[in-house]
């Protein structure tokens, strides 16, 4: 008797290699750190949880807290709120910190709708995170469109849809667990806010 039997779907590694919104749970080795800016943020990473991509990750969605106008951090208040409703905060909730919102999603499960963006930095295509809802009743529901082989005819930047990523950085290291030791995450539920 073998140790194992080799199964393809049973790999390291493995990517989302289409568009289309995806049932998530928001993972531990996403941060609350500062943007090159100066400014509070959080990177998030995803695991799809179901589907042909289900343990692919989704990584580097960055939320940056943008305070510096009012039209800035209204529309920072809209980003954060949006990523907490769909979580399932309740009305009323008040964060007090972005390191507070972190430790409130993490590990939570909610959709999440991705689309191809050309990079600033080397010009290649990477999975965005462009909205979030609460988890799809039908399972994940990729769209078919994979990541563009050329820059001819496909969009570099979706501005209409409130959850473009200007601070998109594909050279980024890979973000350090909480704690930065390595170490998992031990959560206490009943000390979490929602």
């Amino acid at each position: 008797m073998g140790l194992f039997k080799v199964n393809h779907n049973n790999i390291m590694g493995k990517f989302v290699e289409e568009a289309g919104q995806y049932n998530v749970k928001i993972l531990p080795s996403s941060v609350a750190k500062e943007s090159r800016s100066k400014k509070p943020m959080l990177v998030l990473n995803y695991e799809v949880e179901d589907g042909d991509y289900a343990g692919g990750q989704i990584r580097y969605d960055n939320l940056v807290w943008d305070d510096s106008d009012q039209d800035k951090k209204d529309m920072s208040i809209k980003r954060f709120n949006t990523i907490l409703v769909a979580c399932g905060a309740p009305d009323n909730y008040e964060p007090n910190s972005i390191q507070e919102i972190l430790t409130s999603i993490l590990n939570r499960h909610i959709s999440i709708t991705v689309d191809w963006q050309q990079s600033d930095y080397n010009k290649q295509y990477y999975l965005v995170v462009k909205g979030y809802g609460a988890p799809l009743d039908g399972g994940s529901k990729p769209n078919g469109v994979k990541r563009p082989e050329d820059n001819s005819n496909y969009p570099s930047k979706n501005t209409n849809s409130g959850f473009s990523n200007n601070n998109y950085n594909t050279n980024q290291q890979q973000a350090q667990p909480y704690g930065g030791d390595g170490a998992p995450i031990d959560i206490d539920d009943s000390q979490l806010p929602f």
